[in-house]
């Protein structure tokens, strides 16, 4: 298989169980956004708390640190709605849906016969 092959099939693989990685893409840019809570927290606590701080440090940190929140919570959002839009799709069920996608028992891939119509044209 070549390298583009390879990877479309591992995405189609993967693509069976899109709800359940959607589900853990949302549980982990939860996670980020807490830890980016926590993160900020420790920059305003240890600027204004102690004497450790370097001049224009906690500003940059913490502009750094609301970047990556931004973007974790569009990711999440964006996760969200994806995961959601599934929800509108026909869910095939093999025992109902099958039957639409075998041939008839007697036919061998046999074209119909054309028509009259179909000749002349």
């Amino acid at each position: 298989m070549r390298f583009v092959d390879l990877v479309v099939h591992g995405l189609s693989a993967m693509s069976v169980y899109a709800d359940t990685i959607l589900v853990r893409i949302i549980l982990f840019a939860l996670l980020l956004v807490g830890l980016v809570i926590a993160g900020m927290a420790t920059v305003v606590s240890v600027r204004l708390l102690t004497t450790l701080a370097i001049p224009g440090w906690a500003s940059n940190v913490f502009g750094t640190l609301s970047i990556i929140l931004l973007q974790a919570l569009i990711f999440a959002g964006i996760a969200l709605f994806q995961l959601l839009s599934f929800r509108s799709f026909k869910t095939v069920i093999p025992a109902i849906d099958g039957p639409s996608y075998i041939k008839p028992a007697g036919t061998r891939g046999e074209r119909a016969p054309l028509s009259d119509e179909a000749r002349q044209s």
